[in-house]
């Protein structure tokens, strides 16, 4: 999705072909009405956007986007609570990529004609040394309240985020057929340290998974997760947790997993509240009849310092 924010609408798109004589010059537009789940009318929702893209030299890419979102919102719980949102979203991308082995990326969002947010990215592959390593750096520029949901899908539920300064590095390596290991960093700094509290923390994690793939049993893979977290200004402190994953494929159709995650943060969509230091036990299975159906269930539980909770999900996909 090369748009500044995903976007799902009941609509139509259109775009112009490649013009490789004018630096592969190519435009398009789209508009239609957002789907939103939680709303059973779209009255008064509109979505319409468009954008112009080249590739002026070999392996680059600039993208320019718009997008104008109107969400009326109707509070099924307060009949007098009736507003409607606007927002207008721009969006800048570029994209390099240097001896097919490395691909720099940049990204600058505007909401509402102010800046919004950045990120840049740097992804590595080297197939014939079975190596891969990604970073990026993200900033939040501005503080980020409730606006339409296209342009935040959390806001609305989790309140206000700050700005904030996120970096990610994760190295992945592989050794033969069955063995790789990967490891990675990701560290969250606020701006200012005094807006610390619920949906908006610092924190530091660094992890070590290592894998083992298609033995003894092809098919089956294993991984183990060691982590460490260092969480200042708060109570918490440095401490270590883990993590773990057995999945098995038996054939096309079936996949079977369990394991467990640990999650120092984790909303609660329930009980709409954030919950801490969360270790989670899980066991998944997935069957395919057929290309266009898929049964997904799944139990999950949860346990918090406090309390414990079980998770039962089943689902149903059919593609067409």
């Amino acid at each position: 999705i090369d748009t500044p924010v995903v976007l799902y609408f009941d609509g139509a798109s259109a775009q112009t072909e490649a013009w490789k004589q004018v630096l592969s010059l190519q435009a398009g537009v789209y508009g239609g009405i957002p789907v939103h789940t939680y709303e059973s009318s779209n009255n008064g929702d509109s979505l319409l956007g468009g954008f112009v893209q080249a590739k002026p030299w070999k392996g680059s890419r600039m993208r320019a986007d718009y997008t104008q979102i109107r969400d009326r919102y109707d509070d099924p719980y307060d009949l007098n609570d009736k507003h409607t949102d606007e927002d207008h979203l721009w969006g800048a991308s570029v994209w390099q990529t240097l001896w097919d082995v490395l691909t720099l990326s940049g990204k600058y969002s505007w909401l509402d004609h102010r800046s919004r947010d950045f990120q840049v990215r740097g992804s590595f592959y080297e197939p014939d040394w079975d190596l891969r390593v990604d970073a990026s750096w993200f900033q939040l520029l501005r503080r980020q309240r409730i606006e339409t949901l296209e342009t935040d899908q959390f806001v609305l539920f989790a309140g206000e985020y700050v700005p904030y300064t996120q970096v990610r590095l994760l190295a992945a390596k592989g050794f033969g057929k069955h063995v790789s290991v990967e490891a990675g960093a990701d560290v969250r700094r606020l701006w200012d340290v005094e807006d610390e509290g619920p949906y908006n923390r610092e924190f530091a994690r660094y992890y070590l998974t290592p894998m083992l793939q298609d033995w003894p049993v092809k098919g089956l893979s294993v991984s183990v997760t060691g982590e460490y977290w260092a969480v200042r200004h708060t109570s918490d402190g440095d401490f270590r947790s883990y993590g773990g994953d057995i999945s098995w494929k038996p054939s096309k159709q079936l996949k079977l997993s369990g394991g467990t995650n640990f999650a120092l943060y984790k909303y609660d969509y329930v009980d709409g509240i954030e919950r801490e230091r969360v270790q989670t036990w899980y066991a998944k299975a997935a069957w395919s009849p057929s290309k266009y159906l898929k049964f997904d269930l799944g139990y999950e539980y949860e346990h918090l310092d406090d309390a414990n909770f079980h998770i039962v999900k089943a689902g149903v996909t059919l593609s067409f």
